[in-house]
């Protein structure tokens, strides 16, 4: 086990893989998870560093995707295989179909059962960013949707 990243190491390191522009698209995606209390944490790799937005589930810790030290992001689809309402494959091709749309993603549809990546600087226009982020918005809808409905079924 490595040491624990924080924001200074993390940053550090990140603008020496994907420059300015990698932070930046970084710092705006920490902002959406603080803004939705997702808790975002950072990981403890020795040589490469990742940063989880945090668990938008109720019950179960899961992750969405990380941004790493590298420069990429990555997509958790293989751990929500186990997060209802994403534990049904058509729910996640559903994700990939969404962020399909936006300019300069392409994930293959093996990437629903996965952990694929995609360079940060992809996520670099606005607009672009902007979009990605209203997909992850409505997986964690439909997580909390998914949980709402559960909860008040067991009342």
């Amino acid at each position: 086990m490595g040491l624990q990243w924080n924001d200074e190491r993390f940053i550090s390191e990140l603008v020496k893989a994907s420059g300015a522009g990698g932070v930046k698209v970084f710092l705006q995606i920490r902002d959406w998870a603080l803004d939705l209390s997702l808790s975002p944490w950072y990981g403890t790799g020795q040589k490469e560093g990742n940063w989880y937005p945090g668990s938008p589930s109720m019950w179960k810790k899961c992750h969405l995707f990380s941004v790493l030290t590298t420069g990429q992001l990555e997509f958790w689809f293989g751990e929500l295989r186990g997060v209802p309402p994403f534990d049904d494959r058509n729910k996640r091709v559903e994700i990939l179909r969404r962020l399909n749309r936006i300019p300069g993603i392409t994930i293959p549809g093996e990437g629903a059962d996965g952990y694929p990546r995609i360079p940060l600087e992809r996520l670099a226009q606005t607009r672009t960013l902007e979009q990605f982020l209203a997909v992850f918005d409505w997986v964690i809808d439909e997580i909390r949707r998914y949980e709402g409905r559960a909860a008040q079924s067991e009342r």
